[in-house]
């Protein structure tokens, strides 16, 4: 098989329709529509593999230039003409007519919104129209008008945006994002078009501008072909920054975005350059290489010859990772190979971030990041590097840790408990007990959107978005000053506006009129009464510049600022740090519940993240790559030592406990190469966690180092590991030093005289043994009566008469 990074699967999506009208394809409810006469075809086309049976919608014959379904299915709307649109409610066999509200202005477009200003928005000549549907469902009421002109836009429901073009070079965009919390207009911005002639104004076409998220960011992708440069644009709520250029290396490109990565075909030497935001964008991700098909059947005479042509004539790049093949009647999809991406990548610890960030196959994620990570130590690599790359897998668990105890303590009022996305998002986007953020201002997805409880494991497969907040310094400069992540935003040329009523067809609206026409077998009537359930968007300032996007952000490379354990509780595998101070004691959560120590036992028995996501928990990491990798020799030994204390620091500086088998190796690789000076340190400033069994193989291994042994009894002494404080005195000896903290601490119940008698009779002293069994008599109640009692008084009395001296009591 041909090594390639992206490829397409066969078998692809066939439409061939006869006496078809075109093709469309709706993003909103990601449908490849075909129209024909009298009939709307429609498959899924995220379907693999694809459904070869469509479904069949019956409509009026007539001209169809542009078709789309509501995002709930009820309603169809085709656009018959340049000046009119046929809505028609597919429950009620229903249809209606609608024109532009300015006689002249023509319909480039439309689409369905779920946002409360707008049910249906026309993009005309003279700007935006938005419409709501009546609650009678027989027509529509204007809501808002947006005057502009309009040359061409571009529009994703994937982003809730629409961007206008206009100006004689097409180069100034305006943006309006249809989002739940309502509109948000965006400052106008212009892009640069570099000239080709001297005397020439090069014009922007709408299929050099695309709208892209990416790990939850929004950007606006403007290629620029004479430069041979692809501009990217930042969106924030009320401006525009652009971020980078990238360099193309042909005039011939098309544009994909793959589970986040940017996918840019050079069609005409047909190679594919990957780009991820996160990492250095100044390269590709690997090695460029050419897009192949995979599934083909093995006999290629059953393979079509226009099925094995690549980069074809007809070939449209829909967003996000589509193909469209107009021309044969193919709907491709793009798929990366992360096995090939790891294969060529030749930097490990941005590999490492890479797959922790992918969302399709976590599996092959998490298992290509431990074979990096094994790579990494077997070559040796820098520690700064190991350091980095343990970050970003400790940061993913954490998030992913977090956004899952959040989810399962939210309130619950009853069995139908609901838990908001946008909330699971910034529960694992922030940092460890920082406050949370304001939602609405933060996340562009629907703010009113919920899920049942039951699709958690849903939520959890869409990737752990997990950065840290930017820091100042690394914002953009025209942020820094004034930024906020709280409030209601506007800036110097920015505005948010806020819809009156809820998000729905039929919810809360009285009949009104508008300007359109009702028809129904022939007959035409309308709507005269006013509609209350929706008012006009109401215009709200607020401060602050607040970055657009689905998600706070991705999972990014983590922050060179390196600390070591704090004092503060660590989070365990499935664990919610409680409130109060005792750690053993359970806690009330928001609902009401009682959360037993450790978090809730769902959590901790199926840890769903596991499987839907690829991250790897400490754990995994120990027992994977740490506790098996090289280490020949004392340079390898101590190499190995210096990577475990990276990773200690790793899981510290997210709250994470380390496993106890990485203190284990670290003092035995220590002790081993003669560095008990250096486990000493490590043991004072606390990098190895206080512990009882660290106390035990500090006072096992370390029998030749006096400083690290007494290091291990303070130890358990501290932790008031009674038993095993007492049993290591004994097992050194220091008998009279044991039954002193013994009486001291008062815990004669909790050691057994057994104990103290039979290391007394071990050591042949009879004198010891006498003040052994006085102290058993004295301090420990009921032992005169006990079964040890009578074991070891003869013994006594036999040392006595054989040394021809009197008993002692």
């Amino acid at each position: 098989m041909e090594l390639s990074h992206a490829y397409i699967q066969h078998p692809p999506l066939r439409f061939d329709i006869p006496g078809a009208l075109g093709v469309m394809y709706d993003d909103g409810n990601k449908l490849l529509l075909v129209p024909a006469q009298g009939c709307i075809y429609s498959w899924p086309a995220a379907h693999h593999p694809p459904e070869s049976k469509p479904a069949v919608t019956k409509v009026k014959e007539g001209p169809v230039l542009a078709v789309r379904f509501a995002l709930d299915r009820k309603f169809v709307s085709i656009q018959r003409s340049d000046y009119e649109m046929e809505i028609i409610d597919l429950e009620r066999n229903y249809a209606f007519r609608q024109r532009c509200k300015q006689k002249g202005e023509r319909i480039l477009g439309f689409f369905w919104s779920d946002s409360p200003v707008a049910d249906l928005v026309f993009v005309t000549s003279g700007g935006l129209e938005m419409y709501a549907i009546l609650q009678s469902r027989k027509g529509l009421r204007l809501m808002e008008v947006r005057r502009q002109d309009v040359s061409w836009y571009v529009y994703t429901h994937e982003s809730r945006m629409v961007l206008l073009a206009s100006g004689m070079q097409c180069k100034s965009l305006a943006g309006f994002q249809f989002s739940a919390g309502g509109l948000v207009r965006l400052p106008k911005f212009e892009v640069t078009i570099t000239r080709e002639g001297a005397n020439r104004k090069p014009v922007l076409a709408p299929e050099d501008v695309r709208i892209a998220t990416m790990y939850g960011r929004l950007y606006c992708l403007q290629t620029d072909r004479a430069a041979r440069q692809l501009r990217m644009y930042r969106f924030y709520r009320d401006a525009v920054v652009p971020q980078t250029s990238l360099s193309l290396y042909s005039t011939e490109v098309a544009i994909n975005v793959v589970d986040s990565t940017l996918v840019i075909h050079n069609t005409d030497s047909g190679v594919v350059l990957l780009f991820d935001v996160l990492s250095d964008v100044s390269q590709p991700l690997a090695s460029p290489l050419p897009l192949t098909l995979r599934g083909a059947p093995s006999d290629e005479k059953a393979l079509a010859p226009h099925e094995k042509e690549l980069y074809g004539a007809g070939w449209v790049y829909l967003n996000p990772d589509l193909i469209l093949d107009h021309k044969h009647g193919l709907l491709w999809k793009v798929r990366l190979d992360l096995e090939a991406i790891a294969a060529s990548c030749s930097d490990p610890s941005a590999l490492v971030g890479f797959l922790q960030r992918r969302r399709a196959e976590p599996q092959v994620g998490r298992r290509l990041t431990i074979a990096a990570l094994q790579s990494m130590l077997a070559e040796r690599s820098p520690l700064h590097a190991v350091g980095a790359a343990l970050d970003v897998v400790a940061l993913a668990c954490a998030s992913a840790m977090k956004v899952t105890s959040q989810a399962l303590s939210a309130p619950s009022p009853g069995p139908s408990a609901r838990i908001t996305p946008a909330h699971l998002r910034l529960a694992h986007a922030r940092p460890l007990g920082a406050p949370p953020a304001n939602e609405a201002t933060t996340s562009a997805q629907p703010v009113g959107e919920h899920v049942a409880a039951s699709e958690l494991p849903r939520l959890l497969s869409s990737g752990f978005a997990g950065p840290p907040p930017q820091r100042e310094e690394e914002k953009p400069p025209e942020l820094r000053e004034g930024s906020s992540t709280t409030g209601v935003d506007k800036g110097e040329t920015g505005e948010r506006e806020k819809g009156g009523g809820k998000s729905g067809y039929l919810e809360g609206r009285e009949d009104g009129g508008g300007n359109g026409r009702a028809e129904e077998d022939g007959a035409s009537g309308g709507e005269g009464a006013e509609e209350k359930g929706r008012k006009p968007s109401a215009e709200a300032k607020g401060k602050g510049k607040v970055e657009l996007g689905a998600s706070p952000g991705p999972l990014s490379e983590p922050s060179q600022n390196r600390r070591w354990p704090t004092d503060r509780p660590k989070l365990s595998l499935g664990e919610i740090r409680p409130d109060d101070p005792e750690p053993s004691a359970s806690r009330p959560s928001s609902s009401g519940r009682v959360v037993p120590p450790g978090g809730p036992p769902s959590l901790q028995n199926s840890p769903v993240w596991r499987v839907l996501s690829p991250v790897v928990p400490p754990d995994e990491v120990f027992s994977q790559v740490l506790r098996d990798a090289p280490r020949e020799g004392s340079p390898g030994a101590l190499y190995l030592a210096a990577v475990l204390i990276e990773h200690i620091r790793s899981l510290a500086a997210v709250d994470l406990r380390t496993p106890p088998e990485v203190y284990e190796l670290l003092i035995r690789l220590l002790l081993q190469e003669g560095r008990a000076g250096q486990l000493t340190a490590l043991l004072e400033s606390k990098v190895i966690e206080p512990s009882v069994a660290v106390a035990q193989q500090l006072l096992g291994e370390a029998v030749d180092q006096p400083d690290v042994r007494s290091i291990g009894l303070s130890m358990l002494r501290t932790l008031k590991a009674h038993r095993e404080y007492v049993d290591a005195l004994l097992a050194f000896g220091n008998l009279t030093e044991a039954m002193r903290y013994v009486r001291h601490q008062q815990v004669e119940d909790v050691i057994p005289p057994a104990s103290f008698l039979e290391r007394a009779v071990t050591l042949g002293n009879k004198q010891l043994l006498a003040a052994v069994y006085r102290f058993c008599v004295d301090s420990i109640p009921g032992f005169a009566n006990s079964p040890d009692q009578r074991l070891y008084l003869p013994v006594l009395q036999q040392q006595v008469a054989a040394g021809g001296e009197g008993a002692p009591w």
